[in-house]
């Protein structure tokens, strides 16, 4: 079975978790071990990552557009870079970061999870919101 459209779609999913604050999702994301490392710091377990992820009620929305990814399957598991643009929404500002997602992965019972994502950002700009 070809696992790329398997971890595109749980890409997509951690995406949709975010950007709906679904964070009692988590775990259908990540595997409960999972490690999520920021500029902010590394968060490990499910429960810190909730707590990592609970910043964003900051913001009044985020967006993120998923532009390129590219995924190393193994049996089993699997690395991926993701390219992505974000929108962090909060009044007439827009905080738009270009960022990359270093990911490693797993295949569960469940269905594929990360294991690791290491956020990378190159870029930070204040936009006016619409």
């Amino acid at each position: 079975m070809d696992a790329e459209p398997h971890l595109r779609a749980l890409v997509e999913r951690y995406a949709a978790v975010v950007d709906r604050r679904a964070f009692d999702h988590l775990a259908s994301v990540f595997v409960p071990t999972g490690v999520l490392i920021t500029p902010q710091g590394e968060r490990r377990g499910l429960d810190a990552i909730q707590t990592a992820m609970n910043r964003l009620h900051r913001y009044d929305s985020t967006e993120h557009i998923i532009e390129t990814v590219e995924f190393r399957v193994e049996t089993g598991a699997a690395t991926g870079q993701i390219e992505c643009v974000a929108h962090h929404r909060a009044g007439a500002t827009d905080r738009v970061m270009v960022i990359t997602y270093h990911d490693a992965y797993v295949q569960t019972s469940a269905g594929w999870r990360i294991t690791e994502r290491h956020l990378e950002v190159h870029q930070t700009d204040e936009m006016p919101g619409a």
